[in-house]
């Protein structure tokens, strides 16, 4: 993964965790991101899009359809 890839990357994790603790609180932020930790420059894409897609399902189990959305878009790109 080219270093402004992993930027952006490490940019939009950064503010999905801040999202997450400011509208679901600290344990459903820790449950989202589990894993993110994992996440390098040498991480394949494949790899980076399974952590995205299981973040998502946990996210849409966790809290409801509104605070997803409140969640998701304080990261989305400006």
């Amino acid at each position: 993964m080219r270093s402004e890839e992993l930027d952006f990357e490490r940019a939009w994790l950064t503010r999905l965790a801040r999202g997450l603790e400011e509208v679901a609180g600290e344990e459903i932020r820790e449950a989202v991101m589990l894993g993110s930790e994992e996440l390098t420059s040498e991480s394949p894409g494949e790899t980076v899009i399974r952590w995205t897609s299981r973040a998502m399902q946990r996210l849409e189990a966790l809290v409801d359809e509104d605070r997803s959305r409140q969640i998701l878009t304080g990261c989305a790109c400006q």
